[in-house]
C-alpha cells in the first residue's frame, strides 16, 4: 500500500474509501450511525466504480452490509435513503457513461466486451497473489500472515464483523484472481489487492490482541520488521529501481539481496512453475515458519528469558529458511550459486579510495585491493565442449550489468588462430570491439575499456574462431570508482562509429548504424570513447551535419563548449578535447531547431523531428 499511495493508479484511493466503509460498519456495531455519516459513506462508495470497474464489487457489497446494519435502527427508511441515494444516482450515471461512449451499458465495453476473466485463471491468480515472489503479498509483506490468522480470534469475538469483512474481501479477491493479468503488468507487488489491504488491519489487530504468548508476539513483530525492511529497501536502493517487476520470474529485490546465491529459484514464482508446484513451494515456506513458531513456543514453555527467546527464534528462523531454500531449489532443479553475478557485484562496490581492505581465505592473508579485479574470472567458456556445441547460435559467454572497468579477453588456443573475437554491449548495433585471431598461437589477450555501465556484455567468436579456441575468459583488470566515472548512468544504446564507441545515456536522440540524430529542439547526452589516445591531450573528431534548415548546434563536454551556427545542409568537423588522464568524454549535443524528413527528402515517410546528425571519424 505504501508505494501505491504515491502513484496515479486508483488502488490507494480505493483502499481509503473501502476503509471508510469498514469504519462505518465497525461504528454501527456499538451505536447507530447518524444520517450525516451514512450520507457521507454513500457518497464515498459512489466514487469507487468511477475509479475502476472492479471496485464496483466492493462498493456494492459494502453498501449492502451497511444497509443490513440499519434494519433494527429507528427511522430505517430515512437511513436507507441517506445511504443509497447518491450511490444509486451514481450507478445510473456510471452505466450511462458506457452507453454514451460505447453504445452499451456494460463496463466490459472498453475491452471489446471481454473482461479477460475466467474461472480457469483462479488457481494461478490466487496462488500468485499469495505466494509469487514478484507480485505476491506474503513474500513482500509477511506481516499480512498475521492478518490472515487474525480472522480466527475475530470470528470468535466479533463474528458478524469477521463475516462482513470476508464478504468484502472474498468476492473482490476472486474477481482479481480470475483476471488473466492478475499481476497488474509492470507494477509493485499485489497492486490489484491494494484496496483490500487497509481493512486487513482489523484482523491483524485482533491477532496481536489475542496473542498472549511471547513467541507468537515476537514472530508477529518479526514479520512486521521484515515487511518494513522490505519496503525501506525497495524505496532506498537506486531510487526505487527494485519496485517494478516484469513477469520474468526473478524478483529484483531478491536478486539485489544476494548476487552470489540465486534466491529467486528458492522462492515460489508463478512464472517459473505451474500453480501446483508454486503452491507446494509456498507450503514449504509456511512449514518453515511453523517450525520456527514451534521452536519459539518450546523455549517459552521452558521459561526462557525474552533475550534467550529472541535469540532462539532468530536461529530457528535462519535454519528453517535455509532448509526451505534448499528444498525449493531441489524442486526447481536449480543451480543456486551464481559466481559471475557475485563477482560483478563485488567489482561494482570496489573503491580503493574508500579505505576498503581485501582478505583471501585460502590461505588466509590480506591482499592488495588493486589485485582483486584480476583475480576474479567474470566468465569463461570452452567452445569445443559438448554443451557449447549444442548452443552454437548463442554467444560463448555474457555478463549482466558489467561495471565501468578495463577488461581483458583472454584466449587459450588449441590450434593456430583463425576468425574473429568480438565484444557486444548492444545487440541492436553489433560488436563494439572486434579483434582478428588469424595467426595467433598459444595464449592471446586483448584489453578494452568500458567507460560506463551497460545492461549486458556479450563475448563471442565467429564460426572460424570457435574450433581454434580451447578456452575463452573474461576478467576485469581495474575498476573505476564511482567518483571518477564519466557518468553514473547506464547506457541506453551503444554503437561503434569508426574509431570510437559512442554510448547514448540520456536525452532525445536516435542512434543508427553509422551515426546518431539528435532530436530537434532537444538535447542528447553521450559518452564517447576513442580507440587510441596518448593519455595526454587527445581529441575526438566529430562530424556534424545539419538538415536543410538554419540551425544552432551547441556541443558541451565538461568545461569545453562550442556553439555552431549552421546553414541548411552544412557539414562541420569539430575536434573535442579529451582531458588528461581520461579515456572517454561526456558530450551533450543540443539542437535549437529541427525538421522532419518528410519535408526535405522526397518519398520519405520518416516523421521524426530531427535536429542534427553526428558521427565520429
Amino acid at each position: 500500500f505504501f508505494f501505491q499511495a504515491f502513484v496515479v493508479y486508483p488502488d490507494a484511493p480505493g483502499a481509503a474509501i473501502v476503509m471508510l466503509g469498514v469504519l462505518t460498519l465497525i461504528e454501527t456495531d456499538e451505536r447507530a450511525a447518524s444520517l450525516r455519516r451514512l450520507a457521507a459513506t454513500g457518497l464515498a462508495l459512489a466514487i469507487l466504480p468511477w475509479l475502476h470497474a472492479r471496485l464496483a464489487i466492493a462498493s456494492g457489497v459494502l453498501g449492502a452490509l451497511i444497509l443490513l446494519r440499519q434494519l433494527g435502527a429507528p427511522v430505517w427508511p430515512r437511513r436507507a435513503v441517506a445511504l443509497l441515494a447518491v450511490p444509486m444516482c451514481s450507478a445510473v450515471c456510471w452505466l450511462g457513461f458506457f452507453y454514451a461512449i460505447y453504445g452499451i451499458p456494460d463496463p466490459r465495453a472498453p475491452y471489446g466486451g471481454s473482461s479477460q476473466s475466467s474461472l480457469s485463471n483462479l488457481p494461478r491468480g490466487l496462488i500468485g497473489l499469495a505466494f509469487d515472489q514478484q507480485f505476491g503479498v506474503l513474500p513482500n509483506a509477511p506481516v499480512y500472515l498475521c492478518a490472515a490468522l487474525g480472522f480466527i480470534p475475530l470470528l470468535r469475538r466479533h463474528t458478524r464483523l469477521a463475516v462482513e469483512l470476508l464478504a468484502v474481501i472474498v468476492p473482490y479477491t476472486l474477481s482479481v484472481g480470475a483476471f488473466q493479468m492478475w499481476w497488474a503488468g509492470s507494477s509493485s507487488a499485489a497492486r490489484f489487492l491494494t484496496p483490500m489491504l487497509l481493512l486487513l488491519a482489523v484482523p491483524a489487530a485482533a491477532w496481536f490482541q489475542a496473542s498472549r504468548g511471547r513467541a507468537s508476539r515476537m514472530l508477529g513483530l518479526g514479520g512486521l520488521a521484515v515487511s518494513l525492511l522490505v519496503t525501506a529497501t525497495i524505496a532506498a536502493v537506486d531510487r526505487g529501481a527494485l519496485l517494478y517487476n516484469v513477469r520474468d520470474g526473478h524478483s529484483r529485490l531478491l536478486g539485489w539481496l544476494s548476487p552470489l546465491v540465486d534466491l529467486t529459484t528458492g522462492v515460489p514464482s508463478l512464472f517459473q512453475n505451474e500453480p501446483f508446484t508454486a503452491l507446494v513451494q509456498g507450503a514449504i515456506w509456511l512449514a518453515a515458519l511453523t517450525l520456527t513458531a514451534v521452536a519459539g513456543a518450546f523455549l517459552a514453555s521452558r521459561g526462557a528469558s525474552t533475550g534467550a527467546s529472541a535469540t532462539g527464534i532468530g536461529f530457528a528462523a535462519a535454519l528453517t529458511a535455509m532448509l526451505a531454500l534448499s528444498i525449493v531449489w531441489r524442486t526447481n532443479g536449480a543451480m543456486p550459486l551464481t559466481p559471475t553475478a557475485g563477482n560483478v557485484a563485488l567489482l561494482d562496490l570496489l573503491d580503493p579510495g574508500n579505505h576498503q581492505i581485501a582478505v583471501q581465505y585460502g590461505p588466509l592473508k590480506r591482499v592488495p585491493l588493486g589485485d582483486v579485479p584480476a583475480r576474479l574470472t567474470l566468465a569463461s567458456a570452452a567452445p569445443g565442449s559438448a554443451a557449447a556445441a549444442s548452443q552454437i547460435n548463442d554467444p560463448l559467454m555474457w555478463v549482466l550489468h558489467p561495471p565501468t572497468a578495463t577488461y581483458a579477453v583472454e584466449v587459450a588456443l588449441s590450434h593456430p588462430g583463425a576468425g574473429r573475437v568480438s565484444v557486444t554491449v548492444d545487440h541492436t548495433f553489433g560488436p563494439a570491439w572486434t579483434w582478428d585471431l588469424t595467426g595467433a598461437r598459444g595464449f592471446w589477450r586483448r584489453e578494452f575499456r568500458l567507460p560506463i555501465a551497460t545492461p549486458a556484455m556479450l563475448v563471442d567468436g565467429d564460426a572460424a574462431a570457435r574450433p581454434t579456441i580451447e578456452r575463452l575468459t573474461l576478467r576485469a583488470l581495474d575498476v573505476t570508482p564511482p567518483r571518477d566515472r564519466v557518468s553514473n548512468l547506464d547506457a541506453w544504446h551503444v554503437a561503434r562509429y569508426g574509431p570510437a564507441v559512442v554510448f547514448l545515456i540520456a536525452g532525445d536522440a536516435y542512434m543508427e548504424q553509422s551515426g546518431a540524430w539528435v532530436a530537434g529542439e532537444r538535447s542528447g547526452e553521450f559518452v564517447i570513447a576513442p580507440d587510441v589516445h596518448d593519455g595526454g591531450e587527445a581529441c575526438i573528431h566529430l562530424f556534424v551535419r545539419n538538415p536543410p534548415i538554419d540551425n544552432r548546434v551547441t556541443l558541451e563536454a565538461g568545461p569545453w563548449r562550442e556553439e555552431l551556427t549552421m546553414r541548411p545542409g552544412e557539414e562541420r568537423m569539430v575536434d573535442i578535447p579529451i582531458p588528461r588522464g581520461r579515456s572517454a568524454v561526456p558530450l551533450r549535443v543540443t539542437s535549437a531547431r529541427g525538421a522532419r524528413p518528410t519535408t526535405f527528402e522526397p518519398g520519405s515517410t520518416d516523421t521524426r523531428f530531427l535536429g542534427c546528425w553526428i558521427e565520429t571519424r
